[in-house]
């Protein structure tokens, strides 16, 4: 019994550990909305490529705010971005651990401004 219990607590944690989404911290160097392929998401960087669950071994350079997501934080998220990145503020972005659809890179989780420890 211990030990079954043992492995489910395991498996729960490393799962969780698995889908943990990363974690950019810079100025914003790049920012557009939509492409050929990819509506209703911006697309935004601080310059630093990042290993993804969403790319299989290829680098990612985005974080994309879903901006058809019915979450309304999210298009606050890009509010901050614009104003990050018109004022050369660093801001941290961090990733859902979840690839954006018809894209290799992440999902945007949260977004600070400012020492956050």
């Amino acid at each position: 019994m211990k030990k079954s219990l043992l492995g489910i607590i395991l498996s729960i944690f490393l799962n969780h550990q698995s889908n943990a989404g990363i974690k950019l911290e810079g100025e914003i160097t790049e920012l557009w909305v939509n492409d050929v392929r990819v509506h209703n998401a911006a697309f935004v960087s601080v310059g630093e490529n990042y290993q993804s669950p969403c790319n299989s071994g290829v680098q990612s350079r985005y974080i994309i705010i879903d901006l058809a997501d019915t979450d309304p934080s999210m298009k606050n998220a890009f509010s901050m971005v614009l104003a990050a990145y018109m004022s050369g503020k660093p801001v941290t972005l961090g990733g859902t651990g979840e690839c954006f659809p018809g894209t290799n890179n992440e999902k945007l989780k949260y977004l600070f401004f400012g020492d956050y420890n």
